[in-house]
């Protein structure tokens, strides 16, 4: 069909908000990368509403979704993106089509945030099993690994306590499971700035035991927010295969991302702020569990203006 990027996302919908598929859809456009959509499940909202309203998308139909593509040889994509799964049951499915995918295109390459864990605990709705499949049937086949601190926890089976076990992680990641490009979205540490966040990057270089670190700090911003982790993976996958972008290393595309992602996230906490001044009853749940505000953000989507602090540094992987 055509030699330009093209992502097959396999994750969640909501009707209202940005999360999962709404999200990544908003932003590969925004970045000029033709994305396709099936999704995990459909709610009208993101659960950390009171109420939310929907169905997890039966496994059968997830199959005949790609079956009606594959019928018409619209199966063509050089990317797949993966992000939350209601069961092992629906990964497995979803790993079917991968696997389909890479017949069809063996250069496919697949980045997967394995959107199961935060602040030091699983999901309610998923158990260990959930771990244990990621890291059977899911890791080995990753170009593109995406997990935030607690995920990364688990699936090495050990807590993080500072960057250099954090960097040993991802060395793990990349030598167990042959893990080309691993990213830990967001790191604190026991003694650290707890008003800091870290993001770790490392790229294993080909056919080599080195790998190209980058690391950045960010200032907390004291508000609790949905769907920043697949934002996250959505920005840097887009960063890096879009026609739009120039340097599209693995460094350069998180860069990208996290001035990006700042953006969005100020402004959203800036929109809140805004209407509250202006009304007079209480704000909607909509502004106060930050719907992230990625409209009015299109323009530093495309184009992220600013520097953050970084470092870029080789170093030997610890095998």
């Amino acid at each position: 069909m055509t030699d330009l990027p093209r992502v097959l996302s396999i994750q969640s919908h909501v009707v209202c908000g940005y999360v999962g598929n709404k999200c990544a859809t908003y932003v590969h456009q925004q970045l000029g990368v033709e994305l396709d959509t099936i999704n995990s499940v459909q709610f009208s909202n993101h659960t950390g509403y009171p109420v939310f309203k929907g169905t997890v998308t039966p496994n059968d139909v997830v199959a005949s979704l790609y079956a009606g593509l594959k019928a018409n040889h619209l199966n063509t994509y050089t990317h797949f993106l993966s992000g939350y799964m209601g069961s092992e049951n629906t990964l497995k499915a979803v790993m079917d089509i991968y696997h389909d995918l890479k017949l069809t295109n063996p250069d496919l390459k697949y980045a997967c945030d394995p959107a199961m864990a935060d602040d030091g605990k699983l999901y309610a709705s998923l158990s260990m099993e959930m771990v244990e499949s990621y890291k059977k049937l899911v890791l080995p086949h990753t170009d593109y690994l995406f997990p935030n601190q607690t995920e990364c926890e688990l699936l090495i089976g050990r807590s993080i306590q500072s960057e250099e076990e954090a960097l040993k992680a991802i060395d793990e990641l990349h030598t167990l499971y042959n893990i080309p490009n691993v990213i830990i979205s967001s790191c604190t540490f026991p003694n650290d700035d707890p008003s800091k966040i870290v993001v770790l990057g490392s790229e294993k270089l080909p056919g080599s035991t080195t790998a190209l670190r980058c690391r950045y700090e960010l200032d907390k911003i004291p508000e609790s927010f949905t769907g920043t982790g697949d934002l996250f993976a959505s920005l840097v996958l887009a960063n890096t295969v879009s026609p739009d972008v120039s340097g599209t290393s693995l460094s350069s595309g998180v860069h990208r991302t996290l001035v990006s992602l700042q953006h969005i996230l100020k402004k959203t906490v800036e929109r809140k702020a805004q209407r509250n001044a202006k009304q007079q009853r209480e704000l909607s749940l909509f502004d106060r569990l930050n719907e992230l505000d990625l409209l009015s953000s299109r323009d530093f989507i495309r184009n992220p203006v600013g520097k953050l602090e970084g470092k870029e540094w080789e170093q030997t992987i610890d095998a």
